[in-house]
């Protein structure tokens, strides 16, 4: 939706995705089939079927928030929870310690693990 800018642009232009387009590109996705949206540029036929899904996430997500506009990030969320602590780090005269990223606590579970499991292949 926000779409890829053109590469001779450089490596990290700023892309930005409007909530107006959201809002006009959801409706308009959500009234094509799949295989319409995979011929859209960009748009994989594996992607196809999880681009109504996703508009209508950041859709929902933009008017509960009340965000007009946002910038979109070329990194996935494991990439950006890293920059995030990187960042944070940097930025503090007493870094973060690593510790306090590991869990307190580890839970058991409250079920006994199935008995007609004989073995698990990978």
């Amino acid at each position: 939706m926000a779409g890829a800018p053109p590469q001779r642009t450089g490596p990290f232009p700023r892309r930005t995705l409007c909530k107006a387009d959201v809002d006009k590109w959801a409706r308009r996705l959500a009234r094509m089939p799949a295989r319409d949206r995979s011929r859209l540029r960009g748009v994989s036929e594996s992607r196809a079927q999880q681009l109504v899904a996703g508009a209508t996430v950041a859709r929902v997500a933009m008017t509960t928030l009340d965000i007009s506009v946002l910038d979109v990030s070329p990194w996935a969320l494991r990439e950006g929870v890293i920059l995030q602590h990187l960042e944070s780090v940097m930025h503090q005269d007493q870094p973060l310690n690593l510790d306090s990223l590991q869990p307190t606590q580890v839970l058991e579970p409250d079920i006994a693990p199935p008995t007609n499991v004989t073995a698990l292949s990978k």
